[in-house]
């Protein structure tokens, strides 16, 4: 079992990809470069956190694995500034949008950390549409590690006690 702080430390290092990915993209942020901008993060969270006989394992499955983990992780990240529920709604909403935020939101340092969660969360549902994996079964498999992981680690907790 993974610790939760590790998983937060994954959706850390996976907003830092976006954060640098974004930010090379310009003024526009429309569906297709938000959706570049969320491979880019998958390449690098794939690299990261699945061994190679892992991803040889899961096949075509890989990423869609790797999307619902990455948007577990980055909730165990946002945990305390935005909930997942709420990071999921703003995601999509932020799909409509097509100008890019991301210059402005690191430059108010915390007070921009919510938004950046939410554009990050975004890209991954935009690639996961140009993929054909629908911004509901990302979200669904997310929610459900998120929880299990969550209710483990309290679990854990209370029998230390």
């Amino acid at each position: 079992m993974i610790p939760n702080t590790e998983h937060a430390a994954h959706g850390v290092q996976a907003l830092n990809v976006f954060i640098v990915k974004a930010e090379r993209v310009g003024d526009c942020f429309c569906v297709g470069e938000r959706a570049l901008v969320g491979r880019a993060m998958a390449d690098e969270y794939v690299s990261r956190n699945f061994a190679p006989a892992a991803r040889e394992e899961l096949g075509d499955d890989l990423t869609a694995m790797a999307l619902g983990d990455m948007a577990a992780d980055l909730f165990h990240a946002a945990r305390g500034v935005v909930t997942p529920g709420a990071l999921i709604k703003y995601a999509m909403i932020e799909l409509t949008k097509t100008v890019s935020m991301v210059p402005v939101l690191c430059r108010l340092g915390e007070e921009g950390r919510a938004e950046l969660y939410v554009n990050a969360l975004a890209s991954v549902l935009a690639y996961g549409e140009m993929v054909e994996i629908s911004p509901s079964e990302i979200t669904d498999h997310a929610f459900g590690c998120f929880e299990d992981e969550v209710s483990r680690e309290a679990w854990l907790r209370q029998q230390e006690s």
